[in-house]
């Protein structure tokens, strides 16, 4: 059984070559981007930017820490320094001729009443040998006494 064939259309008339709309020349169109790939390449890109946003974070949080270990070794420098002029300011204080002089009177030494200063170029006369006490070279026992006063400093003054 066949099925009736549907009446023919109405054929179409023809209109005239002034009423056709013109149409534009044609040309070749661009294979498309499968939309897939677009995705791919979207997702790609976002996950790029979202590793390097995450990159920068790590590079700041290092140099932040090590700015907060500079900022602490600063501190310390700041301190040691302080400390260390403090220390400077004691040593200066007890090295002064007036606190020496203070601690050797304390601890029993006594200024000279007279004090005898030797020329560089004067040399001490060299001991006489035991048998011969009575010699030129040898010290006399006011000498000697002398150098005994002097604590063998050449009778200079500290």
């Amino acid at each position: 059984m066949t099925a009736p064939r549907p009446a023919a259309a109405a054929p179409r008339r023809a209109r005239p070559a002034e009423e056709r709309p013109s149409r534009p020349p044609l040309r070749i169109v661009p294979p498309q981007v499968p939309r897939g790939r677009v995705r791919l390449v979207l997702t790609l890109s976002t996950v790029l930017v979202f590793a390097v946003l995450l990159l920068a974070a790590a590079v700041h949080t290092t140099i932040v820490s090590g700015q907060r270990e500079l900022d602490r070794v600063d501190s310390r420098i700041t301190e040691a320094t302080r400390q260390n002029q403090g220390l400077q300011l004691q040593v200066a204080e007890l090295q002064s001729p007036e606190r020496i002089v203070e601690a050797a009177t304390r601890d029993g030494m006594v200024v000279p009443e007279d004090v005898t200063w030797l020329s560089p170029g004067e040399a001490p006369a060299p001991p006489a040998p035991a048998g011969e006490a009575g010699s030129e070279g040898a010290p006399t026992d006011e000498r000697a006494a002398d150098g005994a006063a002097d604590g063998g400093a050449g009778g200079s003054q500290g």
